[in-house]
C-alpha cells in the first residue's frame, strides 16, 4: 500500500504548461519512484512507498514550475505500547499558470 501521494494539479482552460511539466518529469525520470500513477481532473496523483519519494517529486515540481503547495498527514494506526503512529502524508501541489490564452 502507499505511505505518500504527491496530487499536481492545474485549474486552467488550456493545458499548455501542464503537458510540458509532464514531458519534463519523463524526460527526468522523476516518476521512477512511484508505484501507481492515477490521472485525475484537473492533473495527476503519484502514489509512493515511502514519504520522501513524495517529497523529492514536490522539490522536483518547484524547480521546473512556479507552484504552491500544502502537506498534510493522516493518522491510520496507532500502536498502544510504544505509542508510535503511522501516517500516510498528502502532498498537494498546485501549478500556477504561467501563459495565457
Amino acid at each position: 500500500t502507499w505511505v505518500a501521494v504527491c496530487q499536481v494539479r492545474q485549474k486552467v482552460e488550456h493545458k499548455r504548461t501542464f503537458f510540458w511539466i509532464e514531458q519534463l518529469i519523463l524526460k527526468h525520470r522523476a516518476h521512477t519512484d512511484a508505484i501507481n500513477i492515477v490521472e485525475r481532473r484537473d492533473g495527476l496523483d503519484f502514489f509512493y512507498e515511502a514519504r520522501s519519494h513524495a517529497e523529492k517529486m514536490t522539490a522536483f515540481l518547484q524547480g521546473v514550475a512556479p507552484t504552491r503547495y500544502k502537506t498534510s498527514k493522516q493518522l491510520i494506526s496507532t500502536d498502544t505500547h510504544t505509542g508510535k503512529g503511522r501516517y500516510k502524508f498528502t502532498y498537494s501541489v498546485e501549478l500556477l499558470p504561467i501563459c495565457r490564452g
